[in-house]
Order: C-alpha cells, then structure tokens, then sequence
C-alpha cells in the first residue's frame, strides 16, 4: 500500500517529505531563495539594466527635443516660439508663454497692503450706522449714574432698601434644601483665604472698604440701608447700655443702629447732654487692637474723645463702672 501512495518531497532540495497541498518545508523556502540570489544575481541586473535602457528610448528620450503643438510632438527647432516679453532676448519654452520663467515682473509679489492703511485716530468700527442707536439711560434708584445698555438698574442698586419677607425667605431656604454643587459641598472659592495670605482678598477688601466709605457719607443711602438691614443692639451692647443707665441715666444714647454717623462711621454710645464723648463696645472675635486706635484717630478729627469696652472685661462690671466714670469725669 505504501508503495502505490506518492510522496511529495520539498522543492528546496533537502529530500524531506511534505504535505500535498505545500511545496516546501517551514522555512526551506527561504533557502532557495538565498541560493538564487547567489546563482542569478549578475544575469538579472544584466536584464534590468537592459529593460530600462529599452524603456526610456521608447518613452521619454524618444520625445526629448520636441514640444507639443496642435495635439502632436513636433521638433522645436521647426516651430517658431516667440521672444520673451522682458526684451532679454531669449526664447519662451512653451508656446503659450509670453515670458520665461521668472522674467515675468508683475508676478513679483510687493507685499499686502493693511486695511487700517492711512487711517489715524479711533477705528471706525465695521458695523457703524447699520442699526439704531442705543443710548444708555440713568439708573432708577436715583443715584445719577448711567447703566449698561439695555438694564434700568446698576448692578446692586435695585436692592437698596428692600425686605424680604419671612415667607419668601421660607421658600428660598426649602428650594434650596438638599442641594450640592458638582464638587459635592457649598463651600465658597474664598474659603481659607483672608488678606495676608491672599492678593485678590486684600485688593478687593481695599475696593469695598473705599466704595463703602463714600456711600456712607450719604445720609438717604445710610437710611436705605438701616432699614433694609434692621440692625438691632447684640447682647453685649445691651449690657453696656444698662450700666450706663444705672450710673448716668439720660446721658447716654444708643446709636449703633446706624442713627449717627461721624465722618462715615457709626459709633455705638453718644453722650447726649453736650459732652463730645463716645462709647465703642468691641467684640474679642470681630475685633483686634490695631481697630482701636484706627477709630480713636478717626473721631478725633471731628473733635469727639472715645472710650472702648471689650467683651472679656464683662466679667467684672466694677472694672467698666469705674472706667466709664473716670472716662466721663476727666
């Protein structure tokens, strides 16, 4: 039976069997491969060399020293090509040229000329006069100063003088109930970061503190804001009040309510029976030392003597009773 079956053999020349559907064993070609280069390597550049010279005398080189004229390949030294245009004497190359490549002198290019060119002063903006002109118009609370287009209020001024009633602010808080930002807390971007060690805090502490000062100085605004704000004497401001009371009752008035403002600022205590002395309560928390002497110097301008009181010096009420005596008796 073996001997009735043909065998196939790889083609390499290894004499090894392989399958009837392959020619080779893996990787056996690649050996016959190299044995042909090695054998036929001259005798196929020799063809190469040869096809290419036959290739280019029948194609290219066949053509070169004619040009195309009226669909056909005609010898240039038949056809009569025209001078170049620039007066240098020489022949174009294609019929169709009127100047050799390069001797053309309007094609060289002299720069772009700017559109803003000659013009001086304001730009004159592209759409000018093709819609309505809109004028800005005065804000509605009074004040005199000029709004964006298309706004009757100035940002903020709209809210001067306005109270919330306890309902809308009920709604507000249950709207808002529950929600988060993306980033999960409500926490402000300003969070962590006071004047000394920031730079946006400190100039925008500087801006308002300034714009505050000059609103201040108004007395419609001071009203506006009182009544907007209800300010209403804290625990401690109470307490000061009673021992003045106790001790000289009717000379002293509370006026931390924004009632009286000296020089764009609000003191809490004003002797009423012709004295120009006042009375400051400071809070440990909200205030620091260098707040003393910066109000002190601030109503001495106006002539008034001040007397501050710190929250921690409540624990002895003796203490504050001789201190307010001694302050108003000198």
């Amino acid at each position: 039976i073996m001997n009735k079956i043909k065998r196939k053999f790889c083609e390499c020349g290894c004499n090894e069997p392989v399958n009837k559907k392959k020619r080779f064993v893996r990787g056996h070609h690649l050996r016959l491969a190299k044995f042909r280069i090695k054998e036929f390597s001259k005798e196929s550049n020799e063809k190469r060399i040869n096809s290419v010279k036959e290739y280019y005398e029948t194609h290219s080189h066949s053509k070169k020293g004619k040009i195309l004229y009226k669909g056909k390949f005609v010898d240039k030294e038949k056809v009569i090509l025209l001078l170049c245009k620039c007066g240098c004497g020489e022949k174009v190359e294609k019929l169709n040229n009127n100047y050799i490549h390069g001797h053309n002198p309007t094609i060289i290019s002299k720069g772009r000329i700017p559109w803003n060119k000659g013009l001086k002063g304001v730009q004159v903006p592209w759409n000018k006069g093709t819609g309505k002109a809109r004028i800005s118009i005065l804000c509605k609370c009074g004040c005199g100063e000029m709004t964006a287009l298309g706004k009757s209020y100035i940002s903020g001024h709209n809210q001067i003088g306005k109270k919330q009633s306890k309902e809308s602010i009920k709604k507000r808080v249950l709207k808002c109930k529950g929600q988060k930002r993306p980033d999960g807390n409500w926490n402000p971007w300003t969070k962590g970061l006071t004047k000394e060690n920031s730079s946006i805090i400190k100039k925008m502490a500087k801006k308002t503190s300034k714009t505050m000062k000059e609103k201040f100085l108004d007395p419609k605004f001071c009203d506006k804001w009182f009544e907007s704000h209800g300010v209403l004497p804290n625990k401690f401001e109470m307490k000061i009040d009673n021992i003045l009371q106790e001790i000289f009752p009717n000379e002293w008035k509370y006026v931390g309510n924004f009632d009286t403002f000296i020089g764009g600022k609000c003191p809490d205590f004003l002797n009423i029976n012709g004295q120009k002395k006042l009375i400051e309560c400071f809070g440990d928390y909200w205030h620091k030392k260098e707040d003393e002497k910066e109000r002190k110097d601030h109503f001495k301008k106006y002539g008034f003597d001040t007397l501050f009181i710190w929250e921690h010096e409540l624990k002895s009420e003796k203490r504050i009773k001789n201190k307010i005596e001694k302050f108003y008796n000198r």
